[in-house]
């Protein structure tokens, strides 16, 4: 009975039947296909073990991977203010957020040289890149992906995720403590209904903000080529989910 009900199911679902009904047909045929996919995978393959490993992976190695994506950053020239919007953007932690980022920078500040000493250096660095190779094993399992990047490969594409990433954070938070500041958003802001509108933006852009890493990352992780829109309308569920 199962699985005459699925067979009938994956029968509406796969075939052209709902998009007789036009453009509401074939945007219910879209959705149904993503839903079902996504059941299916979870129910049925090993999905939630990858997400357990990625988490436990994140634990052992958040350290090292701040410690060289801050170093980064400090030696770039753009920690000072991203440590100063990073105070801000943790303030939604709670009433412990000052005390987490100030351990934070501690210990990111301990992560130097003349601390750990060259090999210190080395697998540091050799665990962040592991780290990002756990997310591309992932993301292609998740997209049925068999062949991994080659080695010259990860090591370019990951040293640039490692250099890019915080410059591009540092700079985005820079963007929304200036919006924030500037004289002339101030002003523009004593207008009828435009105080309104700079709430509602501020309300709505760490949303857009975490989408736009998602669908990035969605794009650029899995070692195939993958449509912008699929990539998108990943990104904006699994950014809005991850923000809320």
């Amino acid at each position: 009975m199962i699985d005459s009900l699925t067979e009938r199911i994956e029968k509406l679902i796969w075939s052209d039947y709902l998009r007789r009904f036009g453009r509401p047909g074939e945007l219910a045929s879209t959705i149904l296909r993503y839903l079902y996919g996504m059941l299916r995978d979870m129910l049925s393959s090993h999905l939630t073990l990858h997400a357990m490993s990625l988490v436990y992976t994140t634990l052992l190695s958040i350290v090292p991977l701040l410690g060289i994506s801050f170093a980064m950053a400090k030696g770039l020239g753009v920690f000072d203010d991203l440590r100063e919007n990073l105070d801000t953007f943790l303030i939604h932690l709670g009433p412990d957020a000052e005390k987490i980022s100030s351990q934070l920078f501690d210990m990111v500040d301990k992560v130097n040289g003349s601390v750990i000493g060259g090999i210190g250096v080395a697998f540091f660095l050799w665990t962040a890149i592991s780290t990002i190779q756990k997310v591309e094993s992932s993301f292609n399992y998740v997209w049925y992906v068999s062949k991994p990047r080659s080695l010259a490969r990860r090591l370019t594409e990951y040293l640039v995720v490692l250099l890019i990433g915080p410059v591009v954070i540092g700079t985005a938070l820079t963007m929304i403590g200036a919006l924030g500041s500037n004289s002339v958003v101030s002003r523009l802001e004593e207008l009828p209904g435009i105080a309104g509108l700079f709430l509602l933006v501020g309300k709505f852009l760490p949303y857009l903000m975490v989408s736009a890493v998602f669908t990035f990352l969605y794009m650029f992780m899995p070692n195939t080529r993958v449509r912008f829109k699929s990539a998108l309308v990943g990104g904006l569920a699994g950014g809005i989910m991850w923000a809320t």
